[in-house]
């Protein structure tokens, strides 16, 4: 009876493991090699040759954890950042806009990965571009380097979004206009930039943010979490743009709005917050790589599921490369302007592909004999393959240019057909 206890024991301990391929360990009492899943009473059965970021979070250590993610035969993950950067531990996803808690945004140290949920809840690898907040003072607005807009009430020192205390609550108690806090931003002329706010109420549930002339409006704010307005400003007016934020969305309202922290980035949609305190901050690039794969040159496949930060995009945006290079002949999933591509160094196969912010994305391509093949989830593009597809380093969306959004449930396999759904 005690060994068949222990029996059931060990292979409940493992179906956690079993859930997703390639990080199975075995289970009964005799264990499979690492890469394989069954043991004992149940066959060893081999799964993918390279999976990261699974459905089940194996290989992870939960959202915002300073621990490396791994692969499933124990590859780690060589990760560098040469800043500090943000990670969201929303479980409804990091890109969320709504039901942010207090804390759930945590600064990482430098050459710490992201790892953070997707809207589906599964964590995957948060990597973005450099991006520089040019916001000063961006999450206290109760500094001296902002003014007041009309005659508003202010109560500093409240929580904010990352369970520090730069919240400020801003009050309109007359009415008679809009209400709130403006400050000047030094830009580049003539070029895009995107301004967001992490916003609650108080005693009003609507909000205001203005950039550079251009207003958006946001209803419905929750008293217990955040939400996020956003706004972009096509091409800036000069070198110096005025920035709002205020209290409702109409002359007349009155009541409390509380802010806990703004973000202006040059560029055309939102990325992680880069708090300032009277200086520019950049977020340096990301780079992630695992370890080099061999065996994948003359036939296989490559699949991930990609939430992206930008609904359109006229970038370059890598997913998976093996090499490490943009351009390169192990260019395996990346995103064009409009369309998903592969390379091979010879051939660029593509399909349309639009994408939606947040909402998680399954792509896939595989290479073999004379024949390579892109799909966007619903429809493929195919082309002529040279023969052989450059292998290397695994980079995980940031081989020269950043995807810009969360990358999980990522395979590549020898065979051709492994990858798709």
């Amino acid at each position: 009876m005690l060994r068949v206890a222990l029996l059931w024991l060990l292979l409940a301990s493992g179906s956690a493991w079993a859930q997703w391929g390639g990080f199975g360990r075995g289970g009964g009492l005799t264990p499979c090699p690492k890469g394989f899943i069954g043991g004992g009473l149940t066959p060893c059965v081999q799964l993918a040759f390279f999976e990261a970021f699974p459905a089940s979070g194996a290989g992870t250590s939960g959202a915002c954890s300073t621990t490396a993610p791994t692969g499933a035969r124990g590859e780690t993950l060589t990760f560098t950042r040469a800043s500090s950067a943000t990670c969201t531990k929303t479980a409804s996803g990091g890109l969320a806009t709504t039901g942010i808690a207090d804390g759930d945004l945590v600064s990482l140290g430098s050459g710490v990965a992201r790892v953070m949920y997707d809207s589906a809840s599964v964590l995957g690898l948060g990597v973005e571009a450099q991006g520089i907040n040019v916001l000063l003072r961006s999450n206290a607005p109760g500094n001296a380097l902002w003014a007041d807009v009309g005659t508003p009430t202010l109560v500093t020192g409240l929580t904010d979004p990352f369970s520090g205390t730069t919240g400020v609550s801003i009050e309109d108690d007359d009415g008679a206009a809009l209400e709130g806090r403006s400050i000047a931003v030094t830009v580049s002329a003539a070029t895009a930039y995107f301004m967001y706010c992490y916003v609650k109420a108080g005693t009003q549930t609507a909000a205001r943010i203005s950039i550079d002339g251009t207003t958006q409006d946001i209803t419905g704010l929750s008293t217990t979490t955040w939400s996020i307005v956003e706004k972009g400003d096509a091409s800036s007016s000069g070198v110096s743009i005025p920035v709002q934020i205020l209290v409702g969305d109409a002359v007349g309202d009155t009541g409390t709005v509380i802010w806990g922290g703004c973000d202006i980035k040059a560029g055309a949609y939102r990325t992680s917050i880069a708090p300032t305190a009277g200086s520019a901050v950049t977020r340096v690039a990301e780079t992630a790589n695992f370890p080099a794969l061999t065996g994948l040159a003359a036939t296989g496949c490559a699949s991930a599921t990609a939430s992206s930060e930008w609904t359109t995009t006229a970038a370059f945006q890598q997913i998976i490369n093996m090499g490490a290079t943009n351009g390169a002949s192990g260019d395996v999933l990346y995103q064009g302007a409009t369309t998903l591509r592969m390379y091979d160094g010879t051939t660029e196969p593509t399909v349309a592909t639009t994408w939606i912010a947040g909402t998680p994305k399954r792509v896939w391509s595989s290479w073999t004999g004379v024949t390579q093949t892109i799909n966007n989830g619903a429809s493929s593009g195919t082309g002529a393959f040279d023969g052989t597809m450059a292998t290397g380093v695994v980079s995980i969306g940031s081989a020269g240019t950043a995807f810009d959004g969360i990358i999980t449930r990522v395979i590549l396999d020898t065979s051709s057909t492994r990858c798709m759904p």
